[in-house]
């Protein structure tokens, strides 16, 4: 019982150190033990592990403070990689991103292809296909790959590694565990929105925010939020589903029971259908004839694109009377390339927020894409990792 739990120390000490050396890299041992307030030995010994395990590796002197400069730590580059696949639907396709990561979260290789999809076999299988691809493709074997993250639409069990519900019926599919059994991998399995909202935490607009929401509309409509860089809530079943709270209680039946849900109110298909229903004759091929009639002007489209923004602005309203977020990430087609839809949201978040909230609100439209998907979970992938 001894043996075991001083193994158990230092599991925890080595994880503690590698998350110190990838949040504050370079940094030197003495730092590291100073601020895990841990012995000078402690740390050296669990670094020399780390070191010959490939992890981690000293990368020159540092800045002296009298005496001989101290030895500063790096993790290693090239030494291993997390395998990250995100699911989306953008103009009425399945879109699969998959990329390998380094262990500070940096895009090596990425490989992508859309797949029509309706069932749980087929979603198993594009994934497996495009997750064989990018090994081929990025020349990174599977020996040096430490874990899988993977994200997709839906709610989401990731202590289960479950799909419990998608909105393409796809429900109790475990492809944590069908994964796992493949690759011979650890895999973790999270909901698109919420590793969005991580990865654009670490690497986007809302680099270091205290509290960040990462909204989404496009084919459909989601949500993430992260508190003091952790996805909220830490639960096991993913949450912030903004997409089915109601904005309009007599409004059109949702699949989810519900009615008037906002995913029912502004997905890129019912915009469409809006549209062609205002403009009969008038050829409307995808979101984007839309929004850029509704830039030039055209008066039907502008209607549907204005009421559109304003059933956005009262949910994201909402959501800052809950949580009151420091910065909210606006992303997926309905944003389109330049922040014309974003100005009339935030049009309507000014009218139906509590004025004295909004100075401390920061919107912004995403600078990553789904990249910040491809981010997030590889990030959790990688503190799973660590963390073992």
């Amino acid at each position: 019982m001894h043996a075991s739990n001083q193994q158990d120390i230092k599991s925890a000490n080595r994880a503690a150190i590698l998350e110190q050396i990838r949040r504050s890299a370079p940094i030197s041992r003495q730092q590291i033990a100073a601020n895990l307030q841990l012995s000078p030995s402690t740390v050296t010994m669990a670094v020399q592990e780390l070191i010959a395990r490939g992890l981690v590796e000293e990368t020159g002197p540092g800045v002296s403070s009298g005496g001989r400069p101290p030895v500063l730590l790096n993790l290693k580059s090239g030494s291993r990689y997390i395998i990250s696949v995100d699911v989306s639907s953008i103009f009425g396709q399945r879109i699969f991103q998959a990329a390998v990561l380094d262990l500070t979260g940096h895009l090596v290789a990425s490989v992508k292809h859309s797949r029509e999809l309706s069932s749980g076999e087929e979603m198993t299988e594009a994934i497996f296909d495009i997750i064989d691809r990018l090994i081929e493709e990025s020349g990174v074997g599977l020996e040096k790959a430490l874990a899988i993250g993977l994200s997709l639409p839906g709610l989401i069990d990731s202590t289960a590694g479950m799909v419990i519900f998608t909105g393409i019926g796809i429900c109790g599919l475990p492809l944590g565990e069908l994964l796992q059994e493949r690759y011979g991998l650890p895999a973790l399995l999270y909901n698109s929105e919420d590793v969005a909202a991580l990865g654009e935490y670490y690497f986007g607009a809302g680099k270091g925010a205290s509290s960040l929401l990462y909204f989404f509309a496009g084919n459909g409509v989601g949500a993430g939020i992260v508190l003091d860089g952790k996805i909220f809530p830490c639960t096991r079943i993913s949450a912030a589903e903004i997409g089915h709270m109601t904005i309009l209680p007599d409004g059109p039946p949702c699949h989810c029971g519900s009615r008037g849900c906002l995913t029912r109110l502004i997905s890129s298909d019912v915009i469409l259908d809006a549209v062609r229903q205002r403009c009969a004759g008038q050829k409307v091929a995808s979101l984007e004839d839309v929004l850029q009639a509704a830039r030039s002007g055209q008066k039907d489209c502008l209607d549907v694109i204005q009421r559109c923004a304003e059933w956005v602005g009262i949910a994201i309203s909402n959501t800052i009377h809950l949580i009151n977020p420091q910065v909210i990430i606006f992303d997926g087609e309905l944003f389109g390339n330049d922040d014309f839809f974003l100005k009339l949201v935030k049009e309507a978040v000014s009218r139906h927020s509590f004025q004295y909230y909004l100075p401390e609100v920061q919107m912004y439209r995403s600078t990553l894409g789904r990249e910040a998907g491809l981010k997030g979970i590889g990030i959790l992938a990688i503190d799973q990792v660590f963390q073992s």
